[in-house]
C-alpha cells in the first residue's frame, strides 16, 4: 500500500478551514475544538512559570593554585565515602 505523507502545515490549514466552516454552520463546539488544537500548536495554553534561584558556589571563587587545591580536597572528601561504598569497602 502507498502511504500518504501528511505535513504539519497540511493539518494546520485543514484545522483553520474546519474552524471557519463549522463556525459558519453554527457548530461552535467543533470550531472551538479546532481553534484549541491550533492554539496548542502555538503553545498558547502552556503555563509559564518563572523560577528564580540563587545558587551559592560551594567551592572557592578564585582560580589560584590555592583555591583549586582547596576545591580538589573538598571534592575528595565528598567523593571518597561514595567511591568506597561503590567498591564495597
Amino acid at each position: 500500500t502507498k502511504r500518504t505523507k501528511i505535513e504539519a502545515d497540511d493539518i494546520l490549514r485543514r484545522l483553520v478551514r474546519i474552524a471557519e466552516k463549522t463556525e459558519q454552520e453554527g457548530d461552535y463546539n467543533a470550531a472551538i475544538r479546532s481553534l484549541e488544537l491550533l492554539g496548542k500548536h502555538q503553545a498558547m495554553w502552556t503555563d509559564k512559570n518563572i523560577t528564580e534561584m540563587e545558587v551559592k558556589n560551594a567551592f572557592a571563587t578564585g582560580n589560584s593554585d590555592a583555591d583549586i587545591a582547596r576545591d580538589v580536597e573538598r571534592l575528595k572528601r565528598i567523593a571518597t565515602p561514595k567511591i568506597n561504598k561503590a567498591k564495597g569497602a
